[in-house]
């Protein structure tokens, strides 16, 4: 912000000891909280100056408490892999070994002590899950199986205790995860269904780390966006979807910055969700196309370009005008009601088409205001949303 300055490394690393010292004098909590956050704001560092007080954190336990209890270093530690998360640890290997390295030594730590507890249990699992992340990052068949074996073990530690309803749901989202890396291990293009239950497992997910660790934590951020690329491998979720890649994009370039690896793939996710497929009748049959706009104030034409290929091929489409008619609302896009008679209230809505209905020629549609029952609606009284409305 406008209010934002510069601080000398040297002089957070010192207040921090300061601040330390003090709490272990006075038998007070919050051990880790200065090296973890600014001050005067209590904004968390971020990149590079979260990774740097982290270091200087475990320096300051190693010179100062070398007898201190394991998990104090477990937390230093903790914030080093949460530093890098921050990072474009895709682009940098360095800073994938060093999180490797870091998460090792959490797993270390905590099988050769005689610690345990929630906060430890969790611990372990954050690290192994962190083992799989920077191994499926090195995007080789190797890392692959590395962050598989990895997977698997979180999953084994959370099948090993008793479990909750969460544990449950998480189970299943990481199932699913290990799927798409299996996907990419062996090179298929396809992407593993997903069905209803598994896509509410990854939206409990996301919405626990949305709890736990607040909405501009990477990790709630990466958790956005499986839930993201399973509402669009749902294929009848579009709204929703794109609504929250909108969400993601903004969080992501504020915190992370519009380089960072995780933004440029909530950004992926974004033009994909605010791509309007269609299909179109030709006399080559139904193709697939992508809708540009409506041509004329009353949508009785629309621009299409297309046919969309498999795989793509961007400059061998064409653009072309086609009457609505001959245009086919594939399930999942954003539309908004207009013209209706009978059901008035509803002209104005926006929700996203669900099926069709081939007795009654029409679109069933669900509505984003929830206080709204789902409606067939006929396909002249539905326009395509190419620029979702504020949510109210």
């Amino acid at each position: 912000g406008d209010d934002a300055g510069f601080a000398h490394l040297s002089c957070l690393v010192s207040y921090a000891d300061r601040k330390t010292r003090d709490l272990v004098d006075t038998g007070k909590k919050g051990f880790i909280e200065p090296w973890r956050e600014c001050p005067h704001c209590r904004q968390k560092y971020q990149r590079q100056v979260a990774l740097d007080m982290a270091k200087s954190l475990l320096s300051f336990i190693d010179g100062n408490y070398p007898g201190l209890s394991e998990v104090r270093k477990v937390g230093g530690l903790a914030m080093i892999i949460d530093a890098i998360f921050l990072m474009d640890y895709g682009k940098n290997s360095e800073l994938r070994e060093e999180g490797k390295q870091a998460a090792s030594q959490v797993i270390s730590a905590i099988q050769e002590s005689v610690m345990s507890g929630e906060d430890i249990d969790n611990h372990l699992m954050f690290a192994y899950g962190a083992l799989a992340e920077f191994s499926e990052a090195d995007n080789t068949r190797e890392g692959y199986e590395k962050a598989l074996h990895y997977y698997e073990k979180v999953r084994e530690h959370v099948q090993d205790r008793d479990k909750s309803e969460d544990d449950e749901m998480n189970v299943k989202a990481l199932e699913a995860l290990m799927d798409m890396v299996k996907s990419k291990r062996d090179g298929r293009k396809e992407t593993p269904f997903i069905d209803g239950n598994l896509k509410e497992s990854i939206r409990a997910n996301y919405e626990r780390c949305v709890r736990e660790k607040g909405e501009n934590s990477a990790a709630t951020l990466q958790a956005g966006i499986n839930l993201s690329q399973a509402l669009i491998q749902s294929g009848i979720h579009g709204l929703e979807c794109e609504r929250l890649s909108n969400k993601l994009a903004i969080i992501s370039r504020r915190v992370l910055g519009p380089g960072h690896g995780i933004t440029r793939n909530v950004e992926i996710g974004v033009d994909l969700c605010r791509e309007r497929r269609v299909g179109v009748m030709t006399d080559d049959g139904i193709n697939e196309y992508h809708a540009l706009r409506f041509y004329d104030e009353e949508g009785k034409h629309g621009v299409v370009k297309g046919p969309i290929s498999d795989p793509r091929k961007h400059d061998e489409e064409e653009i072309m005008t086609v009457a609505i008619k001959d245009i086919i609302i594939i399930p999942g896009s954003p539309v908004i009601c207009h013209g209706l008679k009978n059901a008035a209230h509803l002209n104005g809505k926006v929700g996203d088409t669900r099926s069709f209905d081939n007795k009654t020629g029409r679109y069933r549609v669900r509505f984003e205001d929830e206080s709204l029952k789902s409606a067939l609606v006929k396909p002249e009284n539905l326009r395509i949303s190419f620029d979702l409305p504020d949510e109210k």
